[in-house]
């Protein structure tokens, strides 16, 4: 009589629906804390029946713990040390390409002050030999009119 009542009260106030929220059943956010709840109830079980003392479980699972976090520490430094290093990386890569762009710029004003210097200089030629030309030209208008 007791299990027909047991099992009347879980099937009234448990909600059992069977084969209607098949497809629903994985999504289902009472499926998840089901499951939560049976892990961890679980997990208890397991702790209060292990074959050790819970002094030893304690003192292991703190062992467990203490290791746990000072890998996780390593780990830590080791990601810190790896980004410091790209980081460096990164610095030397820039100053070399900005040393190069600089130097590129230097070059590019180099050429250009030299281009503009031969430029004056062929300007000066120019001026020059047009200065001679007019200086004969007008030595020639001065020979053919008899001037001064």
């Amino acid at each position: 009589m007791r299990k027909i009542l047991f099992l009347n009260y879980i099937t009234t106030n448990m909600n059992f629906t069977f084969g209607t929220k098949k497809d629903n059943l994985l999504s289902s956010s009472e499926f998840v804390s089901g499951l939560v709840t049976g892990a961890l109830i679980g997990l208890a079980v397991g702790v209060l029946v292990a074959p050790r003392s819970g002094k030893d479980t304690r003192k292991k699972l703190a062992g467990a713990a203490s290791q746990q976090a000072d890998e996780l520490a390593d780990q830590w430094d080791d990601a810190k040390s790896d980004a410091k290093k790209e980081i460096n990386t990164i610095k030397t890569k820039v100053s070399d390409s900005s040393d190069k762009a600089i130097d590129k710029l230097d070059s590019y004003g180099n050429k250009v002050a030299d281009k503009a210097e031969n430029l004056t200089y062929k300007a000066e030629d120019k001026a020059d030999d047009l200065a001679d030309d007019t200086k004969s030209a007008i030595d020639k208008v001065k020979d053919v009119f008899k001037i001064g």
